[in-house]
């Protein structure tokens, strides 16, 4: 059937939860699942995109407001067997024109300095790299007017 790509009705549904975590522990092996479900269930206007082979979540985009003009896309990967086949552009591209239509002014993001792909695919979507954060690792902050 091939890969479908939807945008997550809020509030999650739990198995949509579950799955999500799942695939996030797969990318992200140190991820705080107690964390990651606080985030998802009081961040403002939360958004989720997914892309799905048959009913499994094969990757994702999350981000939540900011302010009433700066969304932050918060975490979003594509699990391994699925890379390299554009499914992360389709997100990123879906996750921009909500945040434009909802009318956020800017979309900003993070990503470990090691992440070269997620960089470049950030540049690709007319970010540019607007400062560091310093936390476990240091971080790329990446910002984009729209």
């Amino acid at each position: 059937m091939g890969i479908s790509y939807s945008q997550i009705p809020t509030p999650f549904s739990k198995e949509v939860v579950e799955q999500l975590l799942n695939l996030s522990s797969v990318l992200f092996p140190t991820i705080d699942s107690s964390d990651f479900t606080w985030r998802i269930e009081r961040m403002p206007e939360l958004s989720g995109f997914v892309a799905r082979d048959e009913s499994e979540i094969v990757g994702f985009k999350l981000g939540y407001a900011v302010t009433s003009e700066r969304y932050y896309s918060w975490l979003g990967g594509v699990h391994p067997a699925y890379q390299r086949r554009g499914l992360a552009t389709q997100l990123m591209k879906r996750q921009h024109q909500w945040v434009q239509a909802e009318g956020f002014k800017v979309i900003e993001t993070e990503l470990i300095q090691t992440n070269h792909a997620m960089g470049k695919l950030n540049e690709a979507s007319g970010f540019t790299a607007a400062g560091v954060r310093f936390d476990t690792k240091p971080r790329l902050i990446y910002r984009r007017a729209l």
